[in-house]
């Protein structure tokens, strides 16, 4: 199986992750990271992880909500972009833009 790993940056979610991809590099199909915890510091930790993610041919997303990892998720195949389009309507009818 081939999966798809979903958290936020509040505790260890990225780094747990991260391990994840380190053992099964071909098992997983992306990491997205919600950010809640709003500090650079947090932040540059993620990227870091990514960059690693990357390397590995993986996409660590760190996102600041669940459009834009949506968008991403669309934009490589994994969702369609019908499901896009619902988690917009989504967000506009629970008034969640978190810009």
């Amino acid at each position: 199986m081939r999966f798809i790993l979903i958290g936020d940056s509040g505790q260890s979610d990225p780094e747990i992750y991260s391990h994840i991809l380190r053992q099964h590099p071909d098992r997983i199909l992306g990491i997205y990271i919600r950010d809640v915890s709003n500090t650079r510091a947090r932040s540059d930790a993620i990227n870091r992880l990514a960059r690693e993610a990357h390397e590995v041919g993986c996409d660590l997303i760190l996102a600041a909500d669940n459009l834009a990892m949506a968008t991403h998720a669309a934009s490589k195949g994994l969702i369609t972009f019908h499901a896009v389009n619902a988690v917009s309507e989504e967000q506009d009818r629970t008034g969640q833009n978190d810009d």
